[in-house]
């Protein structure tokens, strides 16, 4: 069994602002390694080790579609585009639940995050929904 606590969630509870997707990505492959059958997520109901397939899946496809569609917009440009980028993860069905339901589950602040990290850039969708994805990760932990 394992206790992944923040580096693998199993739904729309990831906060990344103070990590590094990039980083994360190799985490998750370092955690596959130790063999686990069964698995305790920082957030979200436990599983099997699909969980973190499915965790490290998201990432790379948030990962991959902020590298060929926003890296080179400006980022104005690229921040109108995120809702496209939410709708195609939001399509897929292992990794839609990462994306949010009706809210966007933080994904703004997740291609935010990886836009700064390949680009050097920031996309700064909005500093108050950083705080409040903030805020909200911190209420999960019973720290709000």
């Amino acid at each position: 069994m394992l206790f992944t606590g923040d580096a693998c969630v199993n739904g729309p509870y990831n906060y990344v602002g103070d990590g590094n997707v990039g980083s994360w990505i190799r985490t998750l492959d370092a955690t596959r390694a130790l063999g686990a059958r069964a698995v305790c997520p920082g957030h979200g109901p436990r599983g099997a080790t699909d969980i973190i397939d499915d965790q490290q899946a998201y990432f790379r496809k948030v990962t991959e579609l902020v590298e060929s569609r926003l890296t080179k917009m400006a980022p104005e440009q690229a921040r109108g585009e995120i809702g496209r980028l939410r709708t195609e993860v939001k399509s897929d069905p292992r990794i839609a639940r990462y994306a949010g339901g009706d809210t966007d589950g933080g994904f703004k602040e997740h291609v935010e995050k990886v836009y700064q990290e390949l680009t050097g850039r920031k996309l700064a969708t909005t500093s108050e929904a950083a705080r409040q994805a903030q805020r909200a990760h911190a209420r999960a932990h019973g720290h709000a």
